[in-house]
């Protein structure tokens, strides 16, 4: 189906006092999830994904800094693929009547595949202070 056979999630989170309230900490997560396929055919799939993120900050009682890295390993896998019929026959690698391909699967329909790309590694600061009480 579209969902991965297996899936796991790591994070880790190390707290350290600097001083009065606050302390400085380092976090971790890393994602990772099997193949799997893009449509009930189960013709196309998208590869494992590996997602590692990290980050480093200082925080008081109402208020924290963070410097952040998403995505350390640059995985490029696509975040979802949707396949589509092609009618477009110019386009149309069919070889068979009605815009079907003939294949050893028999005459199928021509598909295109629309991918969303994942973003690659990324980095930067986030600030955060909570107002009231």
């Amino acid at each position: 189906g579209f969902v991965p056979e297996h899936s796991a999630n790591l994070s880790a989170e190390y707290l350290r006092p600097i001083s009065g309230d606050m302390e400085w900490f380092l976090k971790s997560f890393l994602n990772y999830e099997s193949k799997k396929y893009v449509s009930v055919a189960n013709l196309a799939e998208i590869g494992e994904v590996y997602i590692w993120d990290a980050s480093l900050g200082l925080q008081g009682a109402r208020w924290q800094i963070t410097a952040y890295v998403n995505n350390i390993l640059d995985d490029d896998t696509p975040t979802t693929v949707f396949d589509f019929p092609l009618f477009d026959t110019s386009k149309n690698p069919a070889n068979g009547p009605f815009g079907l391909v003939i294949n050893q699967a028999g005459a199928v329909p021509s598909t295109a595949l629309l991918l969303t790309p994942r973003r690659g590694t990324n980095y930067g600061i986030a600030l955060q202070y909570r107002f009231g009480g």
